[in-house]
């Protein structure tokens, strides 16, 4: 299988050098991803309870990724979060969760991406990131390892909808190689607006 950990440089953090990993959400993290979800404003405003279905139902299948932002080394033995990510940890080469040695790394989640996994046709449910890390890699890195694994799995295609107003989501799904393929008239509420429905054909 893919695997659940990858890495993106990337650049403009105040603080030296910065990162984007992105693995595979766990159900600690709930709290985290429904706070990232409320501050985006295109983000589906699902309940608590959607959320955890995502953990404990296979029906549909999901799969889900989280985006950290790690400051500092990640040539040291292990990733250390603080504050409310304590609970997350992002393991360490060995699987420990140690914060001693000058060079452990502070990471915080700052998006995520949830998938429909079942057979052929996948479908991109929801995805966001924080508004205050955005161009920084993480939208990019999520679609990455979303491909990775679809392609592991066997997937023909993916499909996504955005709304035409989110042009910023529209470039990022471009630059992971999605395509136009229709247009759902009046499709989404509060406000009313159409779909546009995208495919990655793998």
């Amino acid at each position: 299988m893919a695997s659940n950990i990858f890495a993106m440089k990337i650049s403009g953090l105040e603080s030296g050098a910065g990162r984007i990993m992105i693995r595979r959400s766990s159900l600690d993290e709930l709290p985290g991803l429904m706070a990232i979800s409320q501050a985006a404003i295109y983000a589906a405003r699902w309940t608590e309870q959607q959320w955890r279905d995502i953990f404990h139902t296979q029906n549909p299948p999901r799969l889900a990724w989280t985006a950290w932002e790690v400051i500092g080394s990640l040539d040291g033995p292990t990733l250390a979060p603080t504050g409310a990510n304590a609970a997350a940890a992002v393991p360490s080469a060995t699987g420990a969760a140690d914060s001693s040695g000058p060079r452990a790394a502070s990471p915080r989640a700052v998006g995520f991406l949830v998938a429909q996994c079942g057979g052929a046709e996948w479908e991109l449910e929801n995805m966001a990131v924080l508004p205050a890390v955005r161009r920084r890699g993480a939208g990019l890195a999520l679609l990455v390892a979303l491909l990775a694994e679809a392609r592991t799995r066997g997937a023909e295609r993916i499909l996504l909808e955005v709304r035409p107003s989110n042009q910023a989501a529209i470039c990022l799904y471009g630059q992971g190689g999605f395509e136009l393929l229709a247009r759902r008239l009046g499709y989404y509420r509060d406000p009313v607006e159409d779909a546009l429905i995208m495919v990655h054909v793998l």
